[in-house]
């Protein structure tokens, strides 16, 4: 009942140095042939990535006018609330006294 443990694979041979180089130039090759399309317009991008920045540059002044207008909405909430509290509480500070005082 005993199974049996399958021997090792024995381990690949090295890469030549030759076969190495030529794969090497391969990947270089097709690295520079992307690039030279990036090129076809005489960009290389750029005007995308320039149109990107002005994009995320608009976004973020308009994030930081919406926090700001957060945090004003948040002050004038919390003067309210404590407008109210007091004015709610105030009136009690007579009856309280009469209370402690009995």
């Amino acid at each position: 009942m005993s199974e049996t443990i399958p021997a090792a694979e024995p381990h690949a041979a090295p890469l030549s140095p030759m076969f190495v180089w030529i794969e090497m130039n391969r990947r270089v090759d097709a690295l520079n042939r992307r690039v030279d399309a990036l090129d076809e317009h005489g960009s290389r991008g750029i005007n995308g990535l320039r149109t990107e920045v002005a994009r995320l540059g608009l976004s973020l002044e308009e994030h930081e006018r919406e926090h700001q207008r957060q945090a004003a909405e948040q002050r004038t909430s919390r003067r309210f609330t404590l407008g109210a509290v007091i004015a709610l509480v105030t009136p009690l500070y007579p009856t309280l006294f009469w209370l402690v005082q009995k």
